[in-house]
């Protein structure tokens, strides 16, 4: 018996100790209670961690005033926070801020800024980032003078990181539409860039 209680008494201080650990990272309670639509939490927790500089926190943050959610909607407290983000390196809001310089219809407010900040979520290997560049390059969007050696490129980085099979389908795709109008040495040119990025 004597066991048994010592053993229970163990056991519950280990899973009071464990709880503990969880909850002890307010910036994962803050993207937990934002995941679970509790955003008044969620403000409360990551306001705190924004204002001190937190790139995850700014990121969500300025998800939050983009959708309204748990306060006002505010396009301009949304960029602002996006791009202290992005500034910080977060690759979510740079890729944000990127589709945020274009308008709508996919046509550029700002090219080089829309293509800037692409880039370097693209170069952080965010899967968006990398097909919305390879499309960008193959129709000459955005200012973007056509280029189907940069666009194939990209677009064999997008698909070693597509989500799922249908994903993956849909990039490759584009790519073998892309370079049924390409040289064999445009292709081998591409393939050389795509190993290079790996490489770095």
């Amino acid at each position: 018996m004597q066991r048994r209680t010592t053993a229970l008494q163990i056991g519950g201080c280990l899973a009071l100790a464990l709880t503990g650990l969880a909850s002890a990272d307010p910036l994962e309670d803050g993207v937990a209670a934002y995941r679970q639509g509790d955003f008044a939490a969620a403000m409360r927790l990551l306001r705190p961690l924004a204002d001190a500089g937190d790139a995850k926190a700014e990121f969500h943050l300025g998800r939050m005033y983009a959708l309204g959610q748990g306060v006002g909607q505010d396009p301009r407290q949304a960029v602002a926070w996006y791009r202290k983000a992005a500034e910080r390196g977060d690759a979510e809001a740079e890729f944000v801020l990127g589709v945020m310089s274009l308008d709508r219809s996919g046509a550029s407010q700002d090219a080089g800024q829309a293509v800037a900040w692409l880039r370097k979520a693209a170069d952080k290997g965010v899967f968006n980032a990398q097909f919305r560049l390879g499309m960008m390059y193959a129709k000459g969007a955005s200012g973007l003078e056509p280029d189907p050696i940069a666009a194939r490129m990209w677009l064999s980085l997008a698909a070693e990181r597509a989500e799922n099979a249908y994903v993956h389908a849909l990039v490759t795709k584009e790519r073998s539409k892309l370079s049924a109008g390409m040289t064999p040495a445009e292709i081998a040119e591409a393939q050389r860039r795509a190993i290079e990025w790996r490489a770095k």
